[in-house]
């Protein structure tokens, strides 16, 4: 069995959804490694892995040790700056759908949250500050941090080696050395994300929570299987949900047999809950039912 390329009902590969008439015969093939890691800024989250990892090579790591003294550990940085890398790539990557389906939902909510883009921008502009810091740091660190053996009353102003300022400022340059990566990782995530939700959208069908004409039908049709047969249904009101889900207040109308034979004309209000792939939660009967006995 197949899912609905547009409501995720469970069909044979390649036929047209019975419940809600799309041919997915026509569905193109959709790559989530090409999709998502075959964009420039997914190549870039996996590059990102890299730099800390090549300081850490025995040939470089004395080197890298020595610029960063007495400023920040990469004995500490660099380990914990490489494992954020990996885990955030690829928790990136685990979160693909989620975030694309993060995008689409944005419509339908009043307080709509920020787009990917601005997200990815966001944390490159953080980790470009937290670069500068730390860089700038480096530049001034022989009138930041006095030599070795020397008090702090004979360093007029400068941190005394080893001193508690000096540490402090060890701990929070290392920690900027840690999340400079962080937030690279997150930003090139981001936008891998959103260029791969861009790939879908392109050789994917819009999901029916994104068509409403599609999306009313199909709940409509579960109503009135659960009703009785022939029955009218009026949307009196509609409202979509911030997950993508719908609201329906409805008319119902229709005929009833007793066993008597006798027939009833019964009408009802009905409020609907349905989610966003179109699967009805609740049905609740709102007021009082009228029937009328048919003359």
């Amino acid at each position: 069995m197949a899912n609905c390329a547009v409501c995720k009902e469970d069909i044979a590969p390649g036929t047209e959804c019975p419940r809600c008439g799309y041919d997915n015969s026509q569905v193109r093939e959709v790559s989530d490694l090409i999709g998502y890691w075959g964009n420039v800024w997914g190549i870039m989250s996996f590059l990102l892995i890299f730099p800390p990892m090549f300081m850490l090579l025995p040939g470089v790591f004395g080197w890298v040790d020595k610029v960063l003294q007495p400023i920040a550990s990469i004995r500490v940085g660099g380990p914990i700056a490489l494992l954020n890398a990996v885990i955030i790539a690829f928790f990136m990557f685990g979160m693909r759908d989620e975030l694309h389906l993060y995008t689409q939902l944005q419509r339908f909510r009043e307080r709509r949250g920020r787009p990917l883009p601005i997200w990815g921008v966001t944390c490159f502009v953080i980790a470009v500050l937290l670069i500068f810091f730390l860089s700038y740091a480096l530049a001034i660190k022989d009138l930041l941090i006095g030599p070795k053996g020397y008090s702090q009353q004979e360093l007029e102003g400068m941190l005394a080696y080893g001193s508690t300022g000096h540490i402090l400022l060890k701990l929070i340059m290392t920690g900027c050395l840690i999340f400079i990566f962080v937030f690279l990782s997150l930003a090139a995530g981001f936008l891998a994300a959103f260029d791969y939700g861009q790939y879908v959208e392109a050789r994917m069908p819009a999901p029916i929570y994104l068509n409403e004409r599609r999306l009313l039908k199909v709940v409509l049709d579960v109503v009135r299987e659960r009703l009785a047969s022939g029955s009218d249904l009026r949307v009196s009101e509609m409202h979509r949900k911030e997950d993508g889900g719908i609201s329906l207040n409805v008319q119902g109308s229709g005929q009833l047999k007793t066993q008597g034979g006798q027939e009833l004309f019964e009408e009802k209000s009905l409020q609907i809950e349905a989610d966003r792939w179109g699967r009805v939660l609740k049905i609740s009967e709102l007021g009082r039912r009228l029937v009328k006995v048919e003359s």
